[in-house]
């Protein structure tokens, strides 16, 4: 479940934390959104790509992120990027 960190109804930064089950590894990926401009952060990998999608789909079309921003190259990071 996301987990809005701040919505001021312009701004909105949302954490998502729980998009895999069991032994995957997930890191924090973020999606902040301003004056309909859209970043995601930490992308996430295979395993998150999904579900992902989807809860960012509620706040937002997913074809109108601006950028998609990796903080450092490990698999659990950034794998998800090329989908």
């Amino acid at each position: 479940m996301p987990a809005e960190l701040y919505n001021d109804g312009q701004h909105v930064c949302v954490a998502f934390r729980d998009l895999v089950d069991g032994e995957a590894v997930q890191a924090n990926q973020f999606l902040v959104f301003d004056n309909n401009h859209a970043a995601l952060i930490d992308p996430g990998g295979d395993f998150t790509y999904t579900g992902l999608f989807l809860a960012i789909s509620n706040y937002m079309n997913v074809k109108n992120l601006d950028y998609v921003i990796a903080s450092h190259q490990d698999p659990d990071i950034v794998a998800s990027l090329n989908k």
